[in-house]
């Protein structure tokens, strides 16, 4: 009787075990030294990557609105949480090259380059995992991005700090 429910319980559990591919994570900008009016209208737009941000495939206008973006300030940082209301497609990811507009200072933020290895985890019932993003390049510059406190969301994720 032992022996039957032990075979029992093994082959539940190597049957319930499985490959797990991982989330691809997203990252937030984080604006320092703007005024609030520098930052109160923003377009994000999505290129195929790899194309030297020739081949746009899509295009979107965030505002200070609390339904179209979440903006938290603290002293000179602005935290703008694009992904809101906009799902994945919007969301700044590996798989695409991306462009932050800021148009009422005519300034480009490019944001390419974006290396994060796709993993697979064993699994054993619900799970839950996320890549992690090695590098990025951030108009030209290589930066391994720091992962923190997104205030708005009040969740971690991976951060661009933009510069005045």
């Amino acid at each position: 009787m032992t022996k039957a429910l032990l075979s029992i319980l093994l082959s539940g559990l190597l049957f319930s075990c499985r490959n797990l591919t991982c989330a691809v994570p997203d990252i937030t900008p984080i604006f320092v030294g703007f005024d609030s009016t520098d930052i109160d209208t923003i377009i994000v737009r999505k290129f195929a990557a790899g194309t030297n941000f020739q081949q746009l495939e899509d295009t979107a206008i965030f505002t200070n609105k609390p339904s179209i973006a979440g903006y938290s300030t603290s002293g000179d940082t602005t935290t703008i949480v694009l992904n809101i209301p906009s799902g994945p497609p919007k969301y700044l990811m590996p798989g695409n090259d991306w462009q932050v507009y800021l148009p009422s200072i005519n300034v480009t933020v490019s944001l390419d380059n974006i290396v994060s290895p796709q993993r697979h985890e064993k699994c054993f019932g619900d799970c839950w995992c996320i890549n992690f993003i090695d590098s990025f390049a951030q108009n030209g510059r290589k930066v391994v991005p720091t992962r923190g406190l997104i205030p708005y969301m009040g969740g971690v994720g991976y951060l661009m700090y933009i510069h005045r």
